[in-house]
């Protein structure tokens, strides 16, 4: 959960529904990993050496993205570790940046906290109900697990075949 927080957190709740798992040891292990992740990426910042981060931020980012967000993170510390947060690419990006700016821990563990827990909560809700959807859906079906599959082998044919018309299609205009 801690590298893959969303997608495990969704899942397991789904098994949860099924009765894989337990779902409040699932909601604690999500939030508790992804607390820790956050932290992980706050303190590299704190204790990495400012410089660097900064320098590697501008770097990579260019000079007035990296300003922006630390204007931001200065001005609306709340909102925008909240917009982070949700920006899963920009999540240990502006962590780590809040930590190398000294954004006081309490202020950032605090707010971090109440969207970790939100966002959790949210997908452990997506997850489970998800499950039960697909548990009653699937007893209406005779043959669930052949609807499905022949679903998901339709999609990758259709994608193979449209790739290919889209490939002669270009070959075409190319020609022209």
């Amino acid at each position: 959960m801690m590298l893959e927080g969303p997608f495990v957190t969704y899942v397991a709740a789904f098994a949860a529904s099924l009765g894989f798992f337990n779902i409040y040891i699932i909601w604690a292990l999500s939030i508790l990993a992804t607390t820790l992740m956050d932290v992980g990426w706050f303190m590299m910042g704190r204790f990495g050496g400012e410089t660097s981060i900064f320098r590697y931020l501008i770097n990579r980012f260019g000079e007035s993205r990296v300003k922006k967000l630390e204007t931001y993170l200065i001005d609306n510390t709340a909102k925008t570790i909240a917009v982070i947060k949700f920006t899963p690419t920009l999540s240990p990006i502006g962590l780590t940046l809040a930590g190398a700016i000294k954004v006081p821990f309490k202020k950032f563990f605090v707010y971090s906290s109440i969207v970790v827990v939100a966002y959790s909560s949210a997908l452990i809700w997506l997850g489970y109900y998800s499950g039960v959807a697909f548990t009653t859906v699937s007893k209406y079906f005779k043959y669930g697990e052949i609807l499905i599959g022949a679903t998901v082998v339709a999609i990758v044919f259709a994608w193979i075949i449209s790739g290919k018309i889209a490939k002669k299609i270009s070959n075409k205009v190319e020609k022209i």
